[in-house]
This record gives C-alpha cells, sequence and structure tokens, in this order.
C-alpha cells in the first residue's frame, strides 16, 4: 500500500480516492444510468485523464501491486525476446469497470488480462470460466432455507493469481498432461518500465489465460478432497460436501466465490476458518446478500428466501428502453409476448420480411442474452425467450419488435416491484412437479414443446424450469404427453440422487401433475398402454420404471391451473398473470381439486373424473 500511495501521489491521485463508501440505494440506481452516459476508460491513458481517474488509477495500482506479489511480473535472468516464440507471448490489457453488488455501488475495478487468442489457437484450448450450474445453486439456497441452514459467501481474492504454473497434482485430481505450460506476456500500452517489465514470465495464470480456471479448479478440488476430506457430487462438479459427526456442509464453487451452506454454526465457522488458511484474502458475506449479481433476502420464521435481479434489470431496461421509468403503466403489456394469430398483418408481414443487418442483430443477440440470464429468477419469460432465441442467426424486424414488447413487459413488472423468485418453504426437503405439452403448436414445425416445473414444496417457486422443444415427432397429443413427462422424469431422478447424497433422502415419491387423463392412465392403469400408445411407452419406460420404484407418482390437475402451460406456448394475459404467480411462488399451486393416482390406493377414479 505504500508503494501504491506513492505511485497515487506521483499521478495527483489523494490518499481519500483510495477509500470507497457505499452509498444509498437511490444514489446507486444514479451511478448505474452513469455508466451507460460516461463508460469507464478504455485505456490507461484515458484513465489518467478521467474525470473519475482517482477511483480507476488506484484501482489499476492495486491490480499492478497484485501482479508484482504473486509473481506475475517475473522475469528470468539473461532473457532473449528473440528466442520466445511469437505464439507465447501473450498482451495484457487493462479492463476498467465499476463493480456493482445487486444494487450497491462497490468499487472501481481493474482486471488485467491477456489476450490469448494466439495461445488458444496454438494449443485448442478455449478460455471459460467454470462455476456450479445456477439451477444447481437454486436448488441449494432452497434447501437450506427449507433446512434453516447457515448460509454466507467467501469471495477470494485476485484468485486466478494464485495459481502456480506447471504445478503437478495427483492423478485423482486432474489427468492434465505433465508438459511445459509456461508462457510470457507482454505489457499493456501507458504502463512504463518503472511500473511494469516490458516482457515477463508469469509464475501464475492470468485472468484470460485459457488455463487459468482450469488450474484454480484443480487448487480448489485438492483443498476440499484431500485438504479437508470433502466429497465431489456426482450430479454437479462444482459442488462439495462432507458429512461427519458435527453435521453436514456444502460448497458450491462459481469462479472465484464460494458459497457455504452448513447445518450449523459451529460448521460454518470452521470452513470460513479452513478457506482462509489456504486462501488469506479473501471477503466475507456472513448473511448472504447477493451470489453471482443475484440479489439474496431470506425470510427465517417461513424458511424461504428470495431472489431477485434488480440490477441486471435496470441494465437491461436503461440500456434498451432509456425512458422506462416516465412510461404510463396502463401503456405497457401485461403479458411477456401476446399469442401470435396465424394471420399476421400487413405491417407485421412487412416487417418479417426485413432481415436485420449485422448492427442491429448484433443488439438483437445482446438483448437475447440478457434476458437469458434475467431468467434466472424470473422463469417465466423462458418461453417467450426461447422462441426468439431461435431467430439469433437471421433476425428480422418483426423479431426485434417482439423481443422490445418482452422489455417493455419487463419494465412493467419491475415498476410494480414484481420481480422476485420465493424459494424454499416448511414442507421439508422433497419435490414435486408439474409438465404440460403443446402438441405441434405450429404449422412448420410438427415436433411439440413442453413445459415443466419442480417446485421445493407446492406453496413456493420453481427450483428448476424447463421449457423444451422434443426432438421427434408425436403422432398424438397423448403421445406428446408422454414424450414431455419423460423429460421431466429424466430431470427428477437424478435431484432425487443429489438430495440422497447431500444427506435428504426422498422418503416418498415425488408428485407430477399434469391435465392428461389417458397417458396417466397409461402409466398406473391396469391394462398399461394400449395399441395406439405402445411404441411410445417402450420409448419412454423410464417413467414405468420410476412409477414401479416408488420414484414418482400421479396426480391430475386442471390446465387452468397448471403453470407449465405458460412454459410450453404463448397464453392471453389473464392467463399469464393466473399461472406466473405458481411460477414465481406468490400462490400455492391449486392441489385440492386433485385427483390422486396413489400406489398404495388404487381406485377406479376414471369415472368420478368423467
Amino acid at each position: 500500500w505504500k508503494d501504491i500511495e506513492n505511485r497515487a501521489n506521483r499521478t495527483d491521485v489523494t490518499r481519500e480516492s483510495l477509500v470507497h463508501s457505499t452509498t444509498s440505494e437511490s444514489e446507486a440506481i444514479s451511478n448505474r444510468i452513469d455508466v451507460l452516459d460516461q463508460p469507464p476508460p478504455s485505456t490507461i491513458r484515458k484513465a489518467r485523464g478521467d474525470s473519475e481517474a482517482h477511483g480507476y488509477l488506484a484501482a489499476l495500482y492495486r491490480e499492478l501491486d497484485a501482479f508484482k506479489r504473486r509473481g506475475a511480473t517475473e522475469v528470468p535472468e539473461n532473457l532473449d525476446i528473440h528466442n520466445i516464440p511469437p505464439e507465447l507471448i501473450l498482451q495484457l490489457m487493462p479492463l476498467f469497470s465499476k463493480k456493482y453488488e445487486g444494487m450497491n455501488f462497490s468499487k472501481f475495478k481493474c482486471r488485467m488480462v491477456v489476450l490469448g487468442n494466439k495461445w488458444k489457437n496454438e494449443h485448442g484450448i478455449d478460455t471459460f470460466s467454470d462455476m456450479v450450474h445456477m439451477d444447481t445453486l437454486k436448488i441449494l439456497l432452497a434447501m437450506a432455507a427449507s433446512a434453516d441452514w447457515e448460509i454466507c459467501k467467501i469471495d477470494v481474492a485476485e484468485a486466478f493469481l494464485t495459481t502456480h504454473v506447471n504445478k503437478r497434482y495427483p492423478s485423482h485430481i486432474s489427468k492434465h498432461k505433465h508438459e511445459d505450460m509456461s508462457y510470457f506476456t507482454r505489457r499493456p500500452p501507458g504502463l512504463t518500465d518503472e511500473e511494469m517489465p516490458y516482457i515477463m514470465k508469469p509464475t501464475c495464470y492470468i485472468y484470460g489465460h485459457p488455463l487459468a480456471m482450469t488450474f484454480f479448479n484443480m487448487d480448489v478440488k485438492q483443498m476440499f478432497i484431500d485438504g479437508l476430506d470433502f466429497s465431489q457430487s456426482h450430479y454437479d462438479k462444482r459442488v462439495y460436501y462432507k458429512h461427519d459427526e458435527r453435521g453436514t456442509i456444502i460448497i458450491a464453487h462459481a469462479v472465484d466465490d464460494f458459497t457455504i451452506f452448513a447445518s450449523s454454526h459451529t460448521l460454518k465457522t470452521w470452513i470460513i476458518s479452513e478457506i482462509s488458511t489456504q486462501y488469506p484474502d479473501i471477503t466475507i458475506q456472513h448473511e448472504l446478500e447477493t451470489v453471482l449479481g443475484i440479489e439474496v433476502a431470506r425470510d427465517r420464521n417461513n424458511r424461504t428466501i428470495t431472489l431477485k435481479q434488480e440490477g441486471s434489470i435496470h441494465n437491461c431496461l436503461n440500456y434498451h428502453l432509456p425512458d422506462w421509468k416516465n412510461i404510463p403503466l396502463d401503456e405497457l403489456p401485461n403479458s411477456v409476448l401476446s399469442p401470435i394469430p396465424p394471420h399476421m398483418s400487413k405491417e407485421d408481414t412487412l416487417l418479417n420480411a426485413t432481415v436485420l443487418p449485422d448492427k442491429d442483430k448484433a443488439l438483437y443477440q445482446r438483448k437475447i442474452g440478457e434476458l437469458v440470464w434475467i431468467t434466472h429468477t424470473l422463469p417465466e419469460l423462458m418461453f417467450a425467450y426461447k422462441l426468439k432465441a431461435r431467430k439469433n442467426t437471421k433476425p428480422t424486424a418483426l423479431d426485434m419488435k417482439h423481443v422490445d414488447y418482452i422489455i417493455r413487459y419487463l419494465a412493467k413488472i419491475q415498476r410494480n416491484d414484481d420481480v422476485k423468485l420465493v424459494l424454499g418453504g416448511k414442507h421439508g426437503i422433497t419435490m414435486v412437479g408439474t409438465v404440460d405439452t403443446s402438441y405441434a403448436p405450429d404449422g412448420e414445425n410438427y415436433k411439440s414443446i413442453t413445459g415443466a416445473t419442480i417446485h421445493m414444496a407446492s406453496n413456493t417457486g420453481s427450483i428448476l424450469t424447463m421449457c423444451s422443444r422434443h426432438t421427434i415427432c408425436a403422432d398424438s397429443s397423448m403421445s406428446a404427453e408422454g414424450i414431455g413427462c419423460h423429460l421431466l422424469v429424466r430431470r427428477i431422478i437424478p435431484l432425487r440422487y443429489f438430495f440422497k447424497e447431500l444427506g435428504f433422502p426422498q422418503q416418498h415419491p415425488t408428485m407430477i401433475y399434469m391435465d392428461n387423463m389417458p397417458f396417466i392412465n397409461s402409466v398406473v392403469g391396469d391394462k398399461g398402454a394400449s395399441v395406439k400408445s405402445k411404441h411410445i411407452m417402450i420409448r419412454l419406460s423410464l417413467i414405468n420404471e420410476a412409477y414401479d420404484n416408488g420414484d414418482i407418482d400421479f396426480h391430475y390437475m386442471k390446465t387452468s391451473d397448471i403453470p407449465s402451460d405458460m412454459l410450453s406456448k404463448l397464453v392471453p394475459a389473464s392467463t399469464h398473470q393466473h399461472l406466473r404467480k405458481f411460477i414465481n411462488g406468490q400462490m400455492p399451486l391449486v392441489t385440492d381439486s386433485t385427483i390422486s393416482y396413489s400406489k398404495e390406493k388404487k381406485e377406479n377414479t376414471t369415472d368420478h373424473f368423467l
């Protein structure tokens, strides 16, 4: 820090500028808009002359200090640049940004990365950020809330810089070939010899290097498995768990974050201490507030956890619908996307014939990408965005009109503060599922579409939401429902094993709600499949096995109350507003009017239904 202070003084950066304070929520929103109007500097030279140069330069010097401490600026003796293959010299480049946690402004940020396209081409390795699957994270959050566990998060500072080039790992940690992976970096334009050598040979993997995430993951795996005797989940390789006499502890690893779920405060304190031994520079959220940019609020009395992405929603709306706060509410739509009529108007016909130019195509793809991310906490958007994502490669002006309609709906529910997903509940660690299939819904593609949801309890939101077009054509509505049910069961069975792995074996069958009586009868009835449906039942024998094994059971649910209906097709606004409350956890599933098909009490309920 003394070195940083000296450099700061040399560039007219005051000591006070190195201290950052949090702002109020209203100021945070204002700062978000300013980021769009005055983006962070793209180069070091611009950072030195920027109106907010104090904050950005301080962030730069913190990053340079980290590079020196972690061995990223090492220069071998007698280095001859002419003997280095050009493809092994990676260009360093600073990326400036303002970092936000949820809706709150956090700090100025500078991340020094390498541009590794030549390295990638040479070794055939892609750059990636490995992380726990978002559905897995929602499942763990719902599970921990229902069990009233401790939840916290650890952020490892300078995570990738803690790695070591050419480190050797035991075979059960990595099958990586033991070859020389040394590389060199060139300092970014704008820095001086005093600040950073021109050519360096790092002893760690720098952000942007194709192997940075891989080796950090192996360090983490070795720490948990070899050092702390954890097991790695078969359901999601980025989940580690440990059972002992003290209880159970689960770790969800996402890039440089560890989200911790502990059955006791003692275990939580223990794991924080152990991780800090391996990684001394950590930031701890003792009560989980944000995870992967998602805002988290917990109600321990009701054992629920609420997820929001207001930060992402604000960014999306500020960029794509700048006046969203001033549009009259009655001018904003009440559904994510209205059903598309079979015969388009003349205006829509012309728009559909206009293919977007490359510039607008890139904007269209950006909008879709932002909606995909927001769907993690607003699954009601899933069918609409997938419908439009199919046109990503060749979108038309009509597709852009539809995507803008979705964004306007997003503005409506954000203005109404109606963007939360409630998970967990007091019903224990169990599951219920709903599934519905639209049989050959459009004239161009005769493959059906299935929507499905899985809830921790009937009175909370969906922990796993699915919208999938079938890979085969079905010759009847019942066959289509069978394929859709198979897609849901394929997700339920692994989840049951996952809960057992974590110490919550499922004592009862997972209830599946659907509205197709013929298919239910073909599974639970005495006669089995008829001649017309036998071919589909052979293909979907997994369903019969799961039912016979006691893993699943079936209930009838009215179409008007089944939330999966809005995930298999576009529905009218009134239906959308009704069904979305089930998916988001604002209303419990309507199960009192169902007909049970429990294996313990098989009755002839067909006459009762009719």
